[in-house]
């Protein structure tokens, strides 16, 4: 499992989201759920911190109903935090193991 760049299905948008086949189903990203919390988790962040960290990073938020996310213009900022957030994820992972 790890985060990657997810191009938004109207196009030149981009989400940092969890390859994992139940987060992403038949190529469409679950917008809802507590999915979107497990970054702001990784982080140590509330999910409200987290989108902030988003909007530092030039991400834009979306969501009226369910877990506001937020969504990148630019593919390299996109891929800046799914950088830092797979960094996260190996470190939990060498934690556990060690």
């Amino acid at each position: 499992m790890k985060y990657v760049c997810f191009e938004m299905p109207d196009g030149n948008k981009w989400m940092a989201a969890l390859d994992d086949i139940d987060v992403i189903r038949d190529n469409e990203i679950i917008f809802h759920g507590s999915f979107q919390v497990i970054a702001s988790r990784l982080l140590g962040l509330t999910y409200p911190e987290y989108l902030r960290f988003l909007q530092s990073r030039g991400a834009t938020l979306k969501g009226k109903q369910g877990y506001c996310y937020g969504y990148f213009k630019d593919k390299a900022a996109c891929q800046k935090v799914c950088k830092l957030l797979n960094d996260k994820l190996m470190d939990l992972e060498m934690d556990m193991e060690g």
